[in-house]
């Protein structure tokens, strides 16, 4: 999903193409949407991880031995 910033460049990228570049509003988008950056999915928090759990676990195990 996008932002609201990312999808607000994306129309006003659109528009531009479409009223000084002569193309449809379909060309338009195309090219436009290709400029984007790629989007990332949304990840868990770290602290859902399981690999963050059992570091968590690692770390105050080493700290409480010194």
């Amino acid at each position: 999903m996008r932002s609201d910033a990312e999808q607000e460049m994306f129309e006003e990228r659109a528009a531009i193409m479409e009223f000084y570049g002569g193309l449809t509003r379909a060309e338009a988008e195309a090219r436009a949407r290709q400029a984007l950056p790629p989007t990332t999915p949304e990840l868990p928090t770290a602290k859902a991880t399981a690999g963050y759990l059992a570091f968590k676990e690692f770390w105050h195990h080493q700290r409480k031995e010194k």
